[in-house]
């Protein structure tokens, strides 16, 4: 599960971080891609909907969530390269030594990832009230609310605005 969700938040960070514009391929028009600030705006007003947020909260919560997409961000080349060395050492039928450390550090990454999000997730439910929190728990178990992916993400399962998650807990997850 922890997996899938650096993973699909991996993909999503990297394809925001190339081209903006893609063609549709059933009608050949294009579309432009949100940038990550319209996606963090897009995921705070869903969340000010949710809670009812106040602007001081919308303000700080922007804040946080632009922190951990910059955190995040920086971590994305690294990772990129420890999968393409992982996986050139299986192909290249390397010794048991090449893979652990290129699966180690690879590990290592992802271990980073996690505990840039578990922070923010802190951060997050720090600036909400308890009824803020209680709200948050019982319309999304485990208390997510989703990120880039999460429910009412451009990735959402359950569409934008919907419940559903892609690529498991995001933002404020436990």
């Amino acid at each position: 599960m922890i997996r899938k969700l650096i993973l699909a938040f991996t993909a999503l960070a990297a394809a925001s971080a190339f081209a903006q514009t893609t063609t549709t391929p059933t009608t050949g028009g294009t579309r432009t891609r949100p940038t990550p600030e319209q996606m963090i705006a897009k995921r705070v007003e869903y969340l000010t909907a949710l809670l009812t947020l106040q602007p001081s909260q919308v303000t700080q919560i922007t804040t946080v969530l632009t922190d951990e997409y910059k955190a995040t961000s920086a971590l994305q080349t690294s990772l990129h390269q420890a999968r393409t060395d992982l996986q050139t050492a299986i192909t290249s039928l390397s010794t048991d030594t090449t893979i652990d450390k290129a699966a180690t550090t690879l590990g290592q990454l992802n271990g980073q990832l996690e505990a840039i999000h578990a922070k923010t997730q802190v951060k997050f439910r720090s600036i909400l009230t308890a009824d803020q929190r209680t709200k948050l728990d019982t319309l999304a178990p485990g208390g997510g609310f989703g990120g880039f992916g999460g429910p009412g993400g451009p990735m959402g399962a359950g569409g934008p605005g919907g419940p559903g998650r892609r690529g498991g807990p995001r933002f404020g997850d436990q």
